[in-house]
């Protein structure tokens, strides 16, 4: 394709050659690359002296990488099937590369499978399906048109800006807090009495705020992903209709609950330590020192209790081979 783009007599075709250049070097920035006979593509490294790299050299997300933007870039009206683009890539190259995506997918009809949360475009969650194996078939769920009012499709878009909150679209289940706090000590939690959420596939959602629950709630349900809800005292249970079994209403909030289990102090040094911005302390700093600091037998028996429940409804979506993208 790169071949056929650079000496093609139109010359919209031939300038396709070099926009598909400049975003390589916008992708990898030093590095060239030279289209000469045939299928074959020699690279350049452009902050040194000048020396040329077969394809067969050079490493197989630049590779890809190009295979990618020229396909995407360089067809029209095809029908493109892109499995994990983000493989082999850095955190910057996958955030430009997914950039480039949504900048040029309406070229063609594109399918994407991805395993990473840069190439889920907040701005258009109902094009996306999770697909998983589960029950020894596969499943493919989506979200139905009319599903989100165009209140709520704004609110989620601005509730999912970074990728670290769309990382729950991956998940086997979701465990839903209020604030940082939870968000850095629970994981730790987890991982002192034995049950990591990594292995299990669990993601820690922090919202916001106690009316943000419902939004996730619905997206969550859209998709079949199961969660479980743990929330200050101050939540109104009637906001959710989730099954009383998920939903975990603490005594207070979350560093309350601590305080009653350890010493007030403890909470006090964690927020010198860490620091804070103007307003607030650095709450999930502040949760990671706590739960650092906390002796397995010494952690909240309510937090536990939220651990060994999310746990299990992991655990019972579970399924050996298990996939999502």
């Amino acid at each position: 394709v790169l071949f056929t783009l650079k000496n093609n007599k139109d010359m919209v075709l031939r300038g396709k050659f070099e926009l598909i250049r400049q975003k390589f070097e916008e992708l990898f920035p030093g590095l060239t690359f030279e289209s000469v006979t045939g299928p074959n593509v020699l690279f350049r490294d452009s902050n040194s002296p000048p020396y040329e790299v077969p394809v067969q050299a050079v490493g197989m997300g630049i590779v890809e990488t190009l295979n990618f933007i020229t396909n995407l870039m360089g067809l029209k009206d095809q029908i493109l099937l892109i499995d994990t683009p983000e493989s082999h890539l850095h955190p910057h190259s996958q955030r430009l590369l997914a950039k480039i995506f949504h900048e040029y997918k309406s070229e063609n009809q594109v399918f994407l499978i991805t395993h990473s949360p840069y190439f889920i475009d907040p701005k258009n969650i109902p094009c996306h399906h999770v697909i998983r194996l589960r029950n020894g078939h596969t499943e493919a769920k989506s979200i139905v048109p009319g599903y989100f009012t165009t209140e709520e499709t704004n609110k989620l878009r601005r509730e999912l800006l970074t990728p670290s909150s769309r990382e729950l679209l991956f998940a086997r289940a979701v465990l839903l807090v209020e604030g940082g706090t939870e968000l850095g000590a629970m994981p730790i939690f987890a991982e002192r009495i034995g049950k990591p959420f990594d292995e299990q596939g669990i993601t820690v959602q922090p919202v916001g705020s106690d009316t943000n629950f419902p939004i996730y709630e619905r997206l969550l349900e859209a998709f079949d992903i199961p969660y479980v809800i743990m929330a200050d005292s101050s939540w109104r249970r009637s906001t959710s209709k989730a099954p009383d079994e998920n939903v975990f209403q603490l005594s207070s909030d979350f560093e309350g609950v601590l305080k009653e289990a350890v010493a007030n102090n403890l909470l006090e040094r964690a927020k010198r330590e860490v620091g804070s911005t103007i307003r607030q302390p650095r709450k999930i700093q502040v949760g990671i020192y706590v739960a650092e600091e906390i002796p397995p037998n010494k952690i909240p028996s309510p937090f536990i209790e939220v651990i060994d429940r999310i746990t299990k409804v992991a655990t019972i979506q579970q399924e050996p081979n298990e996939q999502s993208g």
